[in-house]
């Protein structure tokens, strides 16, 4: 079977027959025109079959793996209790490491910086703790705006070309 591009190059070789010979068309060319009309019907069916069947499948596995993380964080949860559990044991019974059979507990002090509380809000700081921070951006409703007025905005900016999006019917 051809490929849908040599259909669509067989299609525009009769249309340029069909010009040539000025609308005038032999019961073979019809035949011929209605063979490449059918095949390009199966092609584009065939094509819309394909595409479901792995939408189907992509969803498929996007519902499986939704269940797959819901299930690694409840074994997650699970891990960090037992960690919780260890610990909270070592630290009621002032034990900085205890041993098992093949691993070894110890607790220790996270690294890095301490973390910070501050207690006060910020406006009771006094201006030596207090950092301003100002944040700029494109006003791009203001812009928008501008080029639906047709005012010039071209060396600011532009209108990107919309995506072409193929759908089945």
């Amino acid at each position: 079977m051809s490929s849908l591009y040599q259909l669509g190059a067989e299609e525009r070789d009769l249309e340029a027959l069909l010009i040539a010979q000025e609308g005038v068309v032999t019961p073979e060319q019809q035949a011929q025109w209605d063979n490449v009309a059918a095949q390009i019907e199966v092609k584009v069916d065939g094509y819309y079959h394909v595409s479901r069947n792995h939408d189907a499948t992509a969803d498929a596995l996007e519902a499986e793996a939704k269940t797959l993380m819901t299930r690694a964080a409840a074994h997650r949860k699970i891990a960090e209790r037992c960690r919780e559990r260890l610990q909270s044991y070592m630290q009621a019974h002032m034990l900085d490491t205890l041993k098992g059979a093949t691993h070894t507990a110890t607790l220790g002090m996270a690294g890095g910086q301490q973390a910070l509380k501050v207690l006060v809000p910020v406006e009771a700081l006094p201006k030596a703790y207090v950092r301003e921070v100002t944040k700029v951006f494109v006003n791009q409703e203001a812009l928008r705006a501008a080029l639906k007025q047709k005012t010039d905005v071209s060396q600011y900016c532009t209108l990107e070309p919309r995506k072409i999006t193929l759908e089945f019917k």
